[in-house]
Formats: C-alpha cells, sequence, structure tokens
C-alpha cells in the first residue's frame, strides 16, 4: 500500500472541515480522560502480545495546545497525540456524523 501525501493532505482537510459542522465549540472530556494506550513498536506488530499502558486525554491536548504558538516546534509524537484525540471524536459522534450538504466541502 502506498499513501500519497496530497492525498493524505486532502482527507485531512476534509475532515477537518467536517469537525467544523458537526462538533460543539467545546467539547467536554469527562469520563473518557483516561484510555488504553499500546506503544506504536506494539500496535503494528500483530506476532506480539502488546503490552496496554494509560494515556490522558487532557494530557494530550495540553501538549498539543503548545503548538498554537507558532514559535514552538511540533513533533513527530503530536501525531499520536492528536490521533487520540480523533478517537475520542470518533467515540463520542458514533453515527450521528453524516455531513448533510457536500457542497460545503
Amino acid at each position: 500500500m502506498i499513501i500519497k501525501k496530497h492525498e493524505l493532505i486532502r482527507i485531512i482537510e476534509r475532515l477537518s472541515k467536517e469537525i467544523e459542522l458537526n462538533c460543539n465549540d467545546d467539547m467536554l472530556i469527562d469520563s473518557e480522560d483516561y484510555y488504553w494506550d499500546i506503544q506504536s513498536k506494539q500496535l503494528y506488530n500483530p506476532n506480539e502480545k502488546p503490552e496496554l499502558m494509560l494515556g490522558q486525554l487532557s494530557d494530550d491536548w495540553n501538549d498539543l495546545r503548545r503548538l498554537l504558538d507558532k514559535e514552538n516546534v511540533s513533533l513527530s509524537y503530536d501525531l499520536k497525540r492528536l490521533s487520540s484525540i480523533l478517537h475520542l471524536l470518533e467515540f463520542k459522534l458514533g453515527s450521528d456524523w453524516i455531513l448533510q450538504d457536500n457542497d460545503k466541502i
């Protein structure tokens, strides 16, 4: 499989617009703050039983918010932090994520 960067960017832009249309301005993280996490090295190795760890969405979000200041550098690990937030959106929205008007994208 090959993932083309320009296609990935278009997909991210599309999902960004869908988040804008489907999500509230403020999203409450309540009982979902802690989640099960697997190290990336173990995540893609189906031949080994992974070790579960706890992650925390509020920590992930606080770390990501530093990127709002353009002087701060991003880290590759920020993608993992962002993915945990996106997992929460999928969990909270479930099947409610239905775009009504594709012309808005």
